[in-house]
C-alpha cells in the first residue's frame, strides 16, 4: 500500500502546471508584456514585407498564437510541483526588486542614461565581486545549450536563407561559428542589462540573486521559456526566412525588361547537332 501512494504521488509530481499556475507566472514574471512585445514585432515583420513585396504577407495566421503557444508550451514543459517552485522564486523581494528594475529599465530608462551608465564604468569600475556575482547570474539565467538551441530553431534558418539567395551558402564550420557568436553577444548584451537593474542592489541581495539563478527551479524555468518562444514564434521566423530568400534572389535576378526580354524571345535555337549550355541553376 505504502509503494501504492508513493506511485501515485510521483504521477501526480508530473502532472503539467495548470493554466492558473501559468497565468500567475505569467503576471509576477513579467513575461506577459514580452508576449505582447513578440505580438507586436510579428504584425510589425508581416507589414514590413508586405510593403516591400506589395501584398500583404501575414507572417502568422494570428500574432495572438505567440501567447497561445507560449501558455501550451509552459504548461506541458513543467510540472505542476516545479511551477510551484519557480513561483516559489519569485516570492523573494530581490526578484520582485528585480523584475520591478526591468520594466523601469525598458519603460522609463532613456537609451543616453544607459550609454552614461556603461561609460562611467570605464572610469569608475565596479569592485570585483559584484562584477562576478553578475556574470554567474547571466550564465545561469542565459545557459549556454539554451541559447545555442534558440538561435538554432529561429534564426538559424533566417541567416541560411539569406546566404543561399546570396549565393554564398554556409557550411558546418560557420554555423557553429555564428552559433558561437549569437550566444557570447547575447550574454554580453544581457550582463550589461543586468549591471544595470542591478545597480542598486546591495552585496547580500546579488549573493542571493546568485543563489536563486543557479537553482534547479531557475534552470527547469530558463529550458522552459527558450523552448516556450522557439515554439510560439517558430512559423513566424520559418515564414520571414522564405520571404527574405524570395526577397533576396529577386534583387539577383531581377526580371528583364525592354530589349533584353525581346532578344530573350528572339534568341536563336542552336542548329541541330551544336552543343547546348546546361542551364543556369538559381539558387535555392
Amino acid at each position: 500500500m505504502k509503494q501504492l501512494f508513493l506511485m501515485v504521488g510521483a504521477t501526480l509530481a508530473l502532472l503539467g502546471a495548470t493554466p492558473e499556475q501559468v497565468e500567475r507566472y505569467l503576471m509576477v514574471s513579467g513575461s506577459e508584456d514580452q508576449l505582447m512585445a513578440f505580438e507586436e514585432m510579428v504584425d510589425e515583420m508581416g507589414q514590413m514585407f508586405g510593403r516591400k513585396s506589395g501584398t500583404e504577407i501575414p507572417l502568422m495566421q494570428d500574432s495572438q498564437l505567440v501567447s497561445i503557444r507560449f501558455r501550451e508550451y509552459i504548461q506541458q514543459h513543467l510540472s505542476d510541483s516545479e511551477m510551484e517552485e519557480v513561483l516559489a522564486n519569485y516570492a523573494h523581494d530581490v526578484m520582485r526588486k528585480l523584475v520591478s528594475a526591468e520594466v523601469i529599465m525598458d519603460e522609463q530608462t532613456t537609451r543616453q542614461e544607459y550609454i552614461d551608465f556603461q561609460q562611467t564604468l570605464q572610469t569608475d569600475p565596479l569592485p570585483k565581486n559584484r562584477t562576478e556575482a553578475v556574470r554567474a547570474i547571466v550564465e545561469a539565467l542565459y545557459d549556454e545549450e539554451a541559447l545555442s538551441g534558440f538561435f538554432t530553431k529561429l534564426f538559424l534558418p533566417t541567416y541560411t536563407a539569406i546566404s543561399d539567395a546570396s549565393g554564398q551558402p554556409i557550411d558546418a564550420k560557420q554555423i557553429e561559428k555564428v552559433t558561437k557568436d549569437f550566444v557570447k553577444r547575447m550574454r554580453d548584451q544581457n550582463y550589461n542589462a543586468m549591471l544595470f537593474m542591478t545597480r542598486d542592489f546591495t552585496d547580500e541581495e546579488l549573493g542571493e540573486l546568485e543563489e536563486i539563478a543557479k537553482s534547479s527551479a531557475s534552470d527547469h524555468e530558463v529550458k522552459a521559456v527558450f523552448g516556450g518562444i522557439e515554439y510560439a514564434m517558430e512559423e513566424a521566423m520559418l515564414n520571414m526566412a522564405r520571404e527574405l530568400k524570395t526577397l533576396f534572389k529577386a534583387r539577383r535576378h531581377p526580371p528583364m525588361r525592354g530589349k533584353d526580354a525581346a532578344s530573350e524571345k528572339g534568341a536563336v535555337t542552336p542548329a541541330a547537332g551544336a552543343p547546348r549550355t546546361a542551364p543556369a541553376r538559381s539558387a535555392e
